[in-house]
């Protein structure tokens, strides 16, 4: 209770009492909308004209966007060493504080790393699914290992799909419970199709960012998400 006061040149002063009844709540930490941003630390530091961005301001920037319900989709990705040190042990010290930061601010969503287009060498492999192993164990032990995800292959092609299915069910094998993201439309990938059932699509993917975005209770309703795509042009694009 209080009251308010008015005054004004012509009529003076007058005071009005004002008695409010404000219900207790707080405002969730957590968004309803599940978001997923590639906030990528290089491309700022690149800006600045750095060679590493500084974690204290990767922190402002993840404060900024999560008290907009919006995920620093690269929190777990940005600080992260793919090589293990000389004990063959993986440090994730950075990245702990950097998860243990944004998700008590309400981080949903973020990915661990981030699968390139077409086949890996197997020099390659020997390294990125001893990595993604690691990381789904360091996560599951902190409780992290909902939020996460892997970035499987970006926009396949149908004649790809053997490609995408192996490595998606080579990680089935590792990490179980750690979930996998497509962004694609076509063939097997469009996940409105009867052909994403019958080629395994359907039961290997568990989040789809389809172009143009498409409604699907069906797939809500089994447990998979579906996310809408908005891809602004960068440095690389003409």
């Amino acid at each position: 209770s209080g009251m308010i006061t008015v005054r004004t040149a012509a009529a003076g002063r007058e005071s009005i009492p004002v008695s409010l009844r404000v219900w207790d709540f707080d405002m969730p930490v957590q968004g309803n909308l599940v978001t997923h941003t590639w906030d990528d630390v290089e491309t700022y530091a690149r800006f600045y004209n750095l060679d590493l961005y500084p974690l204290d301001w990767y922190f402002r920037l993840c404060d900024l966007l999560l008290k907009n319900h919006l995920n620093p989709g690269f929190a777990g990705y940005n600080y992260v060493k793919l090589e293990p040190e000389a004990d063959g042990q993986y440090d994730f010290s950075n990245t702990e504080k950097v998860l243990k930061f944004c998700i008590e601010r309400g981080l949903t969503r973020f990915s661990i790393i981030q699968l390139r287009k077409g086949k890996y060498t197997p020099e390659e492999e020997a390294k990125i699914y001893p990595f993604i192993k690691a990381y789904a164990d360091f996560l599951r032990q902190h409780g992290w290992l909902d939020e996460a995800l892997v970035e499987l292959w970006d926009e396949p092609l149908l004649h790809e799909w053997p490609d995408v299915k192996a490595r998606a069910q080579r990680i089935r094998a590792i990490a179980p419970d750690l979930k996998l993201q497509i962004f694609a439309s076509e063939g097997p990938f469009a996940f409105w199709s009867e052909e994403s059932k019958t080629s395994g699509a359907r039961d290997l993917i568990d989040i789809w960012a389809p172009v143009p975005p498409i409604e699907s209770p069906e797939t809500q309703a089994e447990g998979g998400e579906i996310w809408t795509c908005q891809v602004t042009p960068n440095d690389g694009w003409q």
